[in-house]
């Protein structure tokens, strides 16, 4: 195993640990701040791994998460328009850092994340995230990154505890 390897590992982990957190906090406030820590230990994990269109997502990540809690901080909804900005921005990285069929994973599992940010619903947020989270095992897999492997069976498995702990009583 080479230093860039094991570097790229402890960065999943931090990575892992912001994510699987994430989900546990009741407000999307919270919720926000540790995707945004989570995706730039991601985006480092995943440039070390020459993994780089888990890693443009990733960065992307970074931006529009902090793009929509600012938003939402100052008491405003994120506008169609600039939600498909997003979207348009996702698909140009996946399409400039190209390389193999599984490069497509990090812009099919970012369409659910960009569409759980979104949510006012939190827990419509952690059903979406699931999706997203499905998609980022199976690039973590094909990557080598089996820290974010891990995060993710961790994240499932986080995400349905919160919708348990946070189920709507009377549905």
């Amino acid at each position: 195993m080479t230093t860039m390897f094991i570097m790229a590992q402890v960065f999943g982990l931090l990575a892992s640990a912001a994510t699987i957190a994430s989900v546990q906090f009741k407000k999307k406030e919270h919720i926000l701040i540790l995707v945004i820590i989570g995706s730039i230990f991601f985006t480092i994990n995943y440039v070390l791994l020459e993994a780089y269109s888990g890693a443009a997502t990733c960065a992307l990540g970074v931006v529009i998460s902090s793009t929509i809690f600012l938003v939402e901080k100052m008491g405003r909804r994120v506008k169609w328009w600039l939600a498909a900005i997003f979207a348009l921005a996702l698909l140009v990285s996946v399409i400039l850092t190209f390389q193999t069929h599984i490069d497509i994973l990090p812009f099919v599992s970012s369409m659910f994340w960009l569409s759980s940010m979104l949510q006012r619903d939190e827990n419509r947020l952690r059903w979406l995230l699931m999706g997203n989270t499905v998609g980022w095992a199976i690039y973590g897999i094909v990557m080598a990154a089996y820290t974010g492997l891990i995060a993710s069976v961790f994240s499932i498995v986080s995400i349905s505890i919160a919708l348990i702990r946070f189920r709507k009583k009377g549905r």
